[in-house]
């Protein structure tokens, strides 16, 4: 899938989540699962085109972002 705009980046499910950095429009994605309006994310190389990323990658294997970024 394509990210279809720039959106925040969550280490968590959730919008009160802290925003831990922000994915490009136009990046490649898998996407894993949907929780409550958000889904976890992941590439095939570990790599995401990000426009910044202020935390560590989270231990779950995959970031989330809003499922209607999709």
């Amino acid at each position: 899938m394509k990210v279809r705009k720039e959106t925040p980046l969550h280490a968590l499910p959730g919008g009160d989540a802290e925003v831990i950095g922000w994915v490009d429009l136009g990046a490649e994605v898998y996407a894993f699962d949907t929780v409550n309006g958000y889904t976890r994310i992941g590439t095939r190389d570990g790599a995401l085109r990000l426009v910044s990323l202020d935390w560590p990658a989270p231990d779950q294997g995959g970031f989330w972002i809003r499922s209607d970024a999709l």
